[in-house]
């Protein structure tokens, strides 16, 4: 038999209700249980049942004697009970053809059954059920007490349900003071007309420092701070817009110390229900915003550079100052703005990629040309940076001009490029050998001078050494070796080999670098090809030394020239009877014998350019000597001489000089051979010569006599001392003394203008 029962009309608000009063699936309660076991005793059976059926299933809220919970809906019979309209009754399941077929009726678990509808609202929501294994049949006390015991369950879902609700509002209404705890610091109730504090909770004395009562009975706006809270107050009061109103005021604690709060106040019952969150430290962190904020505002303006804040599509939404300075334009013309629309067009490509890594990358760091309003273009070396607020993606740009950093870069290069050209017109390369690594590196030059090709050749000082004749390696290497012992870099010459084999000449100069212990770790040098100078050098060398050998022999044959002059001199004075011009004659021999004496000296000398005069005044006044053998047996001559060296042009006029004044000395300061000194003083460096020739004798009657003689020898010396440009003091007491002083020149000749 098909057992299938179609569920009641309006099914889904049926469970709806059900669902309602929250009772499927709840744990035993003892009201229930009561009920059941009442009805049990009541229709004198086994078993009582309160069963509810939602879509598929039957639920037991409470058993006595059958303990089956739950079953599928179909083989309910509580589900054929909620069919009828009030209740149904079975005497005998077995004999019944809706019901024999079910398990529980076969195996004779159950014979009997009777069940009253539990409804709600119209709804029926499920049964007070009794049954047991035998078959039985209600009187009508026995049914009517059944029904009233559902009407008692029916009362008890009721009043549970009352229950759960005032639970559930308990709950709430401690969620709302708890909100309300939490939410406000003060609360108090004050008079609308004269706004006297009526009530307060502890915390309003607690926050403001009275004590208990001490705040009541006084008026709100002795405790404020500032008067447009009440006015603010009273227009609300008046106009009502609204049904609160709130307001931040200063509210002074007893110590008279501020504190900040946000009152609310409600009219309700001809009372002002006043709340209050304190907000000093919202206040506080205000304040310290707005002064963060402006600081911020102060960095952001000051910055050595332009500032500016982008959204997303690129367009300005902050800037500084320095911005407006570079573009030109004023906020009106900034604000919301495209980005490129500041940037050069020759960048826009450029711009745009750099705006899209930027949000991809996170950062960039770029160049652009920002372009003016008047087409002034900026060159700006800017950083990008993406951050988030919110939904919100920006990107901040920092940028800085670069415009001299360029010119100087420029500047830089053609430098860079004319040392480059330099260097190549110079030969001159540079190399680094890093020590610890034993690392050799090159520039381009070093490569073009040695002949190598930099792409197919890697540096080594093994490789160095390969590029050195055999007869410069040891000299090299004792230079590497000093240079690891940290004994330094020496200038050095020497020969390499080029890479087709020539021979060349370089010139190394280094610095070497040490750490802190004095260990060398670096050499930067330079290299230098010198192959053209020596070649010229040994051409100068050559040169010079044919000029020397030439300037010797015009100096030999100048000496012998004046030998024989001097000799046709010696000759005519073998036929001469006048004294006078004999002794005329024999004083240009002597004359022409210092000069002979400085040119012998020259071709006997290594430089002609410098003659030790010193040694010369000696050859001097021996041939004096000898030449007046009479008077040099009375005379002495005591020389203090300084190796000092002259040219030509001065030596010949100071020989001459010395002559005539130790002739003069011979000839004139000891008469009648009376005895006596002739001094000559020679002192002197590389700028200023002093000369002396002085004699004990008996002087000259003419304090001036350069300037009053007639005499040739005295004119002669004036004239002399006046080509060497120098100046002379005559001391005539106590003898003659002449002190000449002049200049010493470094000009230097093999011929020399002896008289002006």
């Amino acid at each position: 038999m098909d057992n299938h029962i179609s569920h009641t009309e309006h099914e889904e608000e049926r469970v709806r209700e059900l669902l309602r009063y929250n009772i499927l699936d709840t744990p035993d309660e003892k009201e229930f249980d009561d009920l059941t076991k009442m009805a049990a005793y009541l229709c004198d059976v086994k078993y009582a049942h309160i069963n509810f059926l939602d879509h598929k299933r039957q639920w037991t809220k409470s058993c006595h004697g059958w303990d089956v919970r739950e079953m599928p809906r179909d083989e309910s019979i509580c589900n054929h009970t909620i069919q009828r309209d009030k209740y149904m009754v079975v005497n005998d399941l077995s004999e019944d053809p809706h019901f024999k077929d079910m398990d529980y009726v076969k195996d004779k678990s159950i014979r009997f059954y009777a069940g009253v509808i539990l409804k709600n609202n119209g709804y029926k929501l499920g049964t007070l059920c009794v049954f047991g294994p035998e078959p039985k049949q209600l009187s009508d006390n026995q049914l009517e007490s059944l029904q009233i015991l559902g009407n008692e369950v029916e009362a008890q879902l009721e009043l549970r349900l009352k229950r759960e609700e005032l639970i559930e509002e308990h709950k709430r209404l401690k969620k709302s003071a708890i909100f309300l705890q939490n939410s406000t610091d003060i609360r108090m109730i004050l008079d609308p007309e004269t706004l006297r504090i009526l009530e307060v909770n502890k915390e309003v004395e607690e926050l403001l420092g009275y004590e208990t009562g001490e705040i009541q009975d006084t008026t709100l706006a002795n405790h404020l701070r500032q008067e447009k809270f009440i006015t603010e107050l009273k227009e609300w009061a008046n106009n009502k817009s609204a049904q609160q109103f709130s307001s931040e005021t200063i509210i002074s604690t007893r110590a008279n110390d501020p504190l900040w709060f946000q009152l609310t106040v409600t009219e309700e019952s001809n009372r002002y229900y006043v709340t209050g969150r304190n907000i000093s430290r919202r206040k506080q962190s205000e304040q310290r915003f707005r002064k963060q904020a402006k600081l911020t505002e102060n960095i952001i303006q000051n910055l050595p550079g332009i500032f500016f804040i982008m959204n997303k599509e690129g367009r300005i939404k902050r800037w500084n100052n320095n911005l407006v300075d570079v573009t030109n334009r004023g906020p009106e013309e900034t604000q919301n703005l495209p980005y490129t629309n500041f940037i050069a067009p020759k960048h826009h490509d450029k711009a745009e990629k750099a705006l899209h890594k930027v949000f991809e990358d996170g950062h960039i760091r770029t160049e652009l040309d920002f372009l003016s309003k008047d087409q002034k273009v900026t060159p700006i070396l800017l950083v990008g940076f993406r951050y988030q607020t919110n939904d919100n993606t920006y990107v901040t740009g920092i940028g800085i001009d670069i415009s001299d950093k360029k010119q100087a870069l420029e500047e830089l290069e053609q430098k860079e490029q004319k040392l480059k050209e330099a260097l190549r017109i110079g030969k001159i390369g540079g190399w680094t050998w890093e020590i610890p690594d034993d690392e050799l590196i090159w520039s381009d030059e070093v490569y073009h001078i040695l002949g190598l090709d930099k792409e197919e050749t890697k540096p080594t000082v093994e490789l160095y050494f390969d590029l050195l004749p055999e007869s410069e390696v040891e000299r090299l290497e004792k230079l590497v070796e000093g240079i690891r012992e940290g004994r330094g870099m020496k200038d050095i010459e020497h020969q390499m080999l080029k890479s087709d084999g020539s021979v060349i000449y370089v010139h190394q100069r280094g610095e070497t670098h040490y750490d802190s212990e004095g260990n060398a770790i670096r050499v930067d040098g330079i290299l230098q090809d010198v192959t053209a100078r020596k070649k010229n050098e040994e051409k100068i060398k050559k040169a010079l030394k044919e000029k020397e050998v030439l300037l010797s022999e015009v100096h030999h044959r100048v000496k012998n020239n004046l030998a024989i002059i001097n000799s046709l001199l010696q000759l005519e004075m073998f036929n001469i009877e006048n004294g006078k011009l004999k002794d005329i004659l024999s004083k240009s021999q002597m004359r022409i014998h210092s000069m002979a004496l400085i040119h012998e000296t020259l071709y006997s000398w290594e430089s002609f350019a410098n003659i030790s005069f010193g040694s010369y005044i000696k050859k001097l006044t021996t041939s004096l000597c000898d030449t007046f053998p009479e008077k040099s047996q009375n005379v002495d001559i005591n020389l203090h001489t300084d190796d000092v060296s002259l040219n030509i042009n001065q030596a010949i006029p100071c020989a001459l000089v010395i002559n005539e004044l130790v002739t003069n000395s011979f000839n004139h300061a000891f008469p009648d051979s009376e005895t006596g000194t002739v001094s000559i003083d020679l002192q002197g460096n590389d700028h200023a010569i002093d000369l002396t020739i002085s004699d004990n004798g008996i002087g000259f009657d003419v304090p001036n006599a350069l300037d009053n003689t007639n005499t040739l020898g005295l004119t002669l010396v004036k004239k002399l001392i006046s080509q060497i440009d120098g100046d002379v003091d005559i001391n005539a007491q106590n003898g003659t003394s002449f002190h000449i002083t002049f200049t010493k020149t470094q000009s230097g000749g093999s011929s020399a203008s002896y008289f002006p």
